[in-house]
């Protein structure tokens, strides 16, 4: 995949360095009408519109837990002292706390907010490259391309990747507000893009990046740069980040296991992320954990003869190296504060951190077919690659559908096995898989899901190495033990954090099938066993097991 990425992407930048002026086409005439736009839209929309009725899954749980507090109160507690000390996100939580108030516990409706946050990015898409005077076929095709993209499927599915797509939206709108700004002088749009640019900051901090990209466009796009108004973003992105400072006491962010932010840490594989495994899974982001194996070979196949074949007919791209190497730097620049999680598997964990940078690769894909002589191969050959894309977003779903289905079976499953559990109980789980299909399955928000589904707020929940929050309290609280299996076989668990990778390299849920959940309550003796029965566990003696449940295959 790698390799098919890198040729793309090295033909295309040598064959702008290489052209002479004369041989760059013209770009294209603009229409009156925003038609590209709205067809855009509606393929968007009819293509996302699968993953509207996916259940909830993983950290959804925690963040419904906090919406149920005071809105205000809760808002300004994260507004003042942040996320556990490591994110300032108020925005991010503040979209997610009026979904509550309109939907409750109702997962469509938040499916349906992240749906119309990504619409709006098309938009802004859209606008951006009619702003920089890449004309109306560019954009449209740009907007087409990035409203499908097959890697944005965990940014845009998940109700906990709120926070990418807001970032990207008010990031995205604040440079159509610039760049407007800059053509016209209107001094509102100006307080207008800064307003965008504080929104997207304090939803994720991978805003920080804006002045950057505005700073590529003053220098490679925008004719008689102006330095001045670019002081002004560096000015707030500044004052953004000393009180990003004081909120967190540092710069906060994931820790490594030595305690230090994650963010700091930089070596030769960043390089590697940075310039190779992200553009190429923004280009070929196909999910290789999902089955079957061979629709993913296949898509891989016909995308890359697609790009290829356009490479071969297409000349110089539209507008020439300036544009082309604008295009790059809003790939790369927006990668660079998610750093230490570029090095993505073949399942796509955490490929939201690439939606940021998709518009950059969406305008040069539509730059390339914009060197199409021909209007009808172009258009024929991007409306090509939109169905393969589309049909990539639909393949990429299907782990979603799968864990959510798995998600909802699993709190079902819990209700039916214990609906009235007695007071202030703590479910403790044995051998639950950490990933399905290379979705978190609880790695966090387990007792909030537990506590959910049960309507109880005194009950808890936790996996069997985690710590007990009751261990040091008298009297103790009453344990209900709960074994996970995967069809026949106990669901892989790792033996602690450390080695949660390889565990779930080594499930069943990791290689590609949504597993046959079964859950099996057993007495507080039996699960003290270091290791459980290797038997299905509809066999399990009865002395052992107090009562079994088993789901349909998901």
């Amino acid at each position: 995949m790698q390799a098919v990425a890198v040729l793309f992407f090295l033909a295309v930048a040598v064959r702008c360095a290489r052209a002479r002026p004369a041989e760059i086409p013209d770009t294209p005439k603009e229409s009156k009408g925003p038609l590209g736009l709205w067809l855009s839209l509606i393929i968007g929309a009819a293509v996302w519109a699968a993953m509207v009725p996916f259940y909830f899954i993983g950290d959804d749980f925690e963040h419904l837990a906090r919406a149920k507090g005071p809105m205000f109160a809760s808002l300004w507690e994260l507004t003042i002292r942040g996320q556990q000390g490591a994110f300032l996100r108020p925005v991010g939580f503040a979209s997610i706390f009026l979904d509550y108030r309109l939907y409750g516990y109702w997962p469509a409706g938040y499916h349906l907010t992240n749906l119309a946050i990504h619409l709006a990015c098309v938009g802004g898409v859209y606008y951006l490259a009619r702003e920089l005077r890449f004309g109306s076929q560019i954009a449209s095709m740009a907007s087409l391309i990035y409203a499908v993209l097959p890697i944005e499927a965990e940014a845009v599915t998940w109700m906990g990747a709120r926070f990418d797509l807001l970032s990207a939206c008010f990031t995205i709108w604040g440079a159509v507000l610039y760049v407007s700004y800059r053509r016209s002088g209107r001094i509102g749009k100006y307080v207008t893009a800064l307003v965008c640019f504080s929104l997207a900051t304090l939803s994720k901090e991978n805003a920080y990046v804006f002045p950057l990209l505005l700073a590529a466009a003053e220098y490679l796009v925008l004719p008689q740069p102006r330095w001045r108004p670019l002081g002004g973003c560096f000015l707030l992105a500044a004052i953004l980040f000393l009180y990003r400072w004081e909120v967190l006491g540092g710069i906060g962010g994931y820790m490594n296991p030595t305690g230090q932010p994650m963010a700091l840490h930089a070596g030769v594989k960043v390089l590697q992320g940075l310039f190779l495994r992200g553009p190429a899974l923004l280009l070929l982001g196909y999910n290789w954990a999902q089955p079957p194996q061979a629709a993913t070979m296949l898509l891989f196949l016909l995308t890359s003869a697609v790009l290829l074949t356009v490479l071969l007919l297409s000349g110089p791209a539209a507008g020439g190296w300036r544009r082309v190497c604008f295009c790059f730097v809003w790939m790369v620049v927006p990668l660079l504060p998610a750093h230490p999680f570029l090095l993505i598997t073949a399942d796509l964990r955490t490929s939201r951190v690439l939606y940021l940078g998709a518009p950059g690769l969406a305008m040069l894909l539509a730059q390339v077919f914009a060197g199409i002589p021909s209007m009808r191969t172009r258009w024929a050959a991007a409306g090509l690659l939109a169905c393969l894309f589309s049909a990539g977003v639909l393949h990429n779903l299907g782990a979603w559908r799968s864990a959510s289905q798995m998600e909802e079976r699993f709190l079902a499953e819990i209700r039916r096995l214990e609906p009235s559990p007695p007071p202030r109980t703590e479910f403790v789980f044995h051998n639950m898989p950490y990933q399905v299909l290379g979705i978190d399955f609880h790695v966090a928000g387990l007792g909030d899901a537990i506590r959910m589904a049960l309507g109880r707020d005194d009950v808890d929940a936790r996996r069997v190495l985690d710590p007990s929050a009751q261990e040091d309290r008298a009297p103790k609280r009453p344990e209900i033990h709960i074994w996970l299996y995967c069809g026949a076989a106990p669901c892989a668990a790792a033996a602690s954090h450390a080695a949660r990778p390889k565990a779930d390299r080594g499930s069943a849920a990791a290689h590609g099938a949504a597993p046959h959940l079964t859950l099996a309550r057993v007495s507080q003796k039996s699960a003290r066993h270091t290791a459980p029965p290797r038997a299905d566990p509809r066999r399990v003696s009865p002395a052992t097991r107090e009562c079994w449940m088993a789901s349909p295959r998901l």
